[in-house]
């Protein structure tokens, strides 16, 4: 194998392991925003629980898969839990946050949307009284 090709495929390799390390911390901070209520430990099950199912319905021998059984291994080991810790720690209140601004803007959202069709409903049964009184009483 020449130099170049296995340079690449270990810069390849890293690329993969530096993603599967980052994508617990994004099932993290997507776990916080919808869900501002959970604790440490039920995120880090969630993302274990996650990584099994993803497992099996991947093909056995793909980069995939090692991304999988690395990323799993990665937050089982002493050094992923403690980066874990050390992320919650820092954003764990402010991703809390920001989920419940999210939540609270798409209430407020749903809220002024049910509201305009209320009025819209409100003005349309009203033109329908008025046409419905024109006709009514030009029959006379």
């Amino acid at each position: 194998m020449s130099t170049t090709l296995s340079k690449n495929i270990k810069s390849g390799y890293t690329e993969i392991i530096q993603i599967s390390l980052y994508l617990p911390i994004i099932r993290i901070d997507e776990a916080l925003t919808t869900d501002p209520t959970l604790s440490k430990r039920s995120v880090q099950n969630k993302i274990i629980k996650d990584v099994t199912y993803l497992k099996t319905h991947v093909i056995s021998g793909t980069i995939a898969e090692s991304m999988l059984n690395h990323m799993e291994k990665w937050i089982q080991s002493n050094q992923g839990k403690a980066c874990i810790k050390k992320y919650w720690k820092k954003t764990a209140h402010e991703l809390r946050t920001i989920g419940i601004d999210e939540k609270l803007a798409k209430r407020k959202i749903k809220r002024t949307m049910l509201s305009e069709i209320a009025d819209d409903m409100k003005s349309r049964y009203q033109k329908k009284r008025k046409i419905a009184a024109y006709y009514n009483n030009n029959k006379k």
